[in-house]
């Protein structure tokens, strides 16, 4: 069974076997991927999908990440890091390069392979932070069942003539929290069009008008985030910080241009990063804002 289809059906299952039903709705023809009667969820999951544009398989896995996000749109963040070992380098061919810095680091530092694949959120289970992208939903959905330690709202000020940006990020406690967490910045952009390997199309196997979606571009805080140290006594429910982050955005990155309607702004918090946290390492929440409002 194709990935994608194999997963829509996991998506009808799963919402069909897991949400609870307030009665007995009648469910009409395409009503299937709604969450009918669910709880509304304060989580924000994090998706990470590690791809590349010379990964034959990865683009059926991009519109798996896209499903995804578009069933839980309040509650999904994608972020496709191009880091695919082998399937990154540009020719003549696939000119475009989407890869950072940092999504290099992620891809050695948690020891992804076997694309597509990617992590919800950097929970390490059964032993790998590797998550396959048929079992993404199904990673989703267990996250999503989880109370958040923390909530994030954002503001975006953009000005148009000299591009810089400036995100505000105030993070809620939901409970008390004793410990440094981490937050960090990433800029997406998306509906970049170019050459990507897939497998379903016959004979080249190559898409030449793929449109890439929330493409990291840039992160803020490094591998890890900047720390926030927990103060002394540690973040009571209700007590809330700040965090600012200011840039400029770019013409271009690597020769693509930098389209500001096409760009948006995800702040996570995570745990202290993993030489301090090792298994218990995650990301406890995300969100995202248009830079162009």
């Amino acid at each position: 069974m194709k990935l994608k289809n194999k997963v829509f059906s996991i998506l009808a299952v799963s919402i069909i076997a897991s949400f609870t039903f307030i009665s007995c709705d009648k469910v009409e023809e395409g009503d299937y991927l709604k969450p009918v009667g669910k709880k509304p969820s304060l989580r924000v999951v994090f998706l990470e999908d590690y791809t590349g544009h010379t990964c034959p398989n990865c683009a059926e896995a991009a519109e798996v990440a896209e499903a995804i996000e578009k069933l839980y749109p309040d509650n999904v963040v994608v972020i496709s890091v191009h880091a695919a070992k082998g399937f990154v380098n540009t020719s003549a061919a696939f000119p475009e390069d989407f890869t950072t810095p940092e999504g290099t680091f992620w891809n050695e530092q948690f020891k992804i392979s076997g694309y597509p694949a990617g992590m919800i959120n950097r929970v390490k289970r059964n032993n790998t932070y590797r998550v396959g992208a048929a079992n993404w939903l199904s990673a989703v959905n267990t996250e999503l069942g989880k109370e958040p330690e923390v909530l994030i709202t954002l503001t975006c000020n953009y000005n148009s003539v000299t591009k810089d940006v400036s995100i505000q990020a105030t993070v809620t406690f939901q409970k008390d929290v004793d410990k440094d967490l981490r937050i960090g910045g990433m800029l997406l952009q998306d509906s970049i069009v170019g050459p990507q390997k897939d497998s379903r199309i016959s004979p080249s196997q190559v898409n030449p008008n793929f449109v890439f979606m929330n493409v990291l571009r840039q992160t803020f805080g490094g591998n890890w985030g900047d720390r926030f140290v927990a103060k002394e006594g540690g973040y009571k429910k209700g007590e809330t910080k700040t965090y600012n982050f200011s840039f400029n955005l770019p013409e271009d990155y690597n020769n693509t241009a930098c389209i500001p309607e096409n760009c948006h702004f995800v702040v996570y918090v995570a745990t202290d990063e993993p030489a301090v946290m090792g298994d218990d390492y995650q990301i406890l929440q995300a969100a995202k804002i248009n830079i162009v409002q």
